[in-house]
């Protein structure tokens, strides 16, 4: 009778362990989810941010280019002479 009841006791605890963990993956799972929510919010917003950097940098690279056309096709041809020169020597 003593160990009828101890397993039945231990059948209980057992039962209790499991549904508690997986109480606790659920919860742990759920928290990790939110993270990564606002791990990719916080992405969103910065991509968002340097897409419109980029798109002001080009604006002001073409002005720069539209007011000195000459200056600018200098430095390219020196920028691709410094690099053709780089790529030779290796």
């Amino acid at each position: 009778m003593a160990t009828h009841r101890l397993s039945e006791e231990l059948a209980n605890l057992k039962d209790e362990l499991v549904s508690a963990a997986g109480e606790t993956a659920a919860e742990a799972l759920s928290a990790s989810r939110e993270k990564v929510d606002d791990a990719a919010k916080l992405l969103g917003g910065v991509i968002d941010d340097i897409e419109q950097l980029v798109a002001r940098e080009e604006e002001s690279f073409e002005k720069l280019v539209a007011e000195r056309p000459l200056t600018s096709v200098a430095a390219a041809f020196l920028a691709g002479m410094a690099i053709g020169f780089i790529l030779r020597r290796r």
